[in-house]
């Protein structure tokens, strides 16, 4: 098995993918580099088997503690795509999201109203 090095030169390999086929825009750029990287700042792994199903859900545990709903499902939608892209271009055989099941839902925010105003009796 090729070994996974979640270094700043695959990050940035993803990332030129991500900007030339995907073209995504440079915002969304900025948050896959700062979700990756956190994510590599925080799993000290060094080969893909390692990266178990037991040790992302403890992962998006954290996540869930410190971030709002929706920040938690795109910092996940980085991950997931970034192995998607090593799995589909052989760097990994497996890719460890298959098998986590992840389904939550973000808190319904409604809109606030604006009174309107009373009507006085004359």
């Amino acid at each position: 098995m090729r070994r996974l090095y979640y270094e700043q030169f695959t990050i940035e390999n993803y990332l030129e993918y991500c900007r030339i086929q995907k073209r995504l825009d440079s915002q969304t750029l900025k948050a896959y580099r700062i979700d990756l990287r956190q994510f590599s700042e925080q799993i000290w792994i060094i080969e893909a088997s390692e990266l178990t199903v037991p040790l992302l859900e403890t992962y998006i545990a954290k996540l869930h503690q410190q971030y709002a709903p929706k920040t938690v499902k795109r910092k996940i939608a980085s991950l997931k795509a970034l192995f998607h892209h090593l799995e589909y271009k052989e760097i990994i055989l497996h890719n460890p999201f298959a098998k986590l099941q992840l389904r939550f839902r973000e808190p319904i925010i409604l809109p606030k109203t604006i009174p309107l105003p009373k009507k006085h009796d004359q």
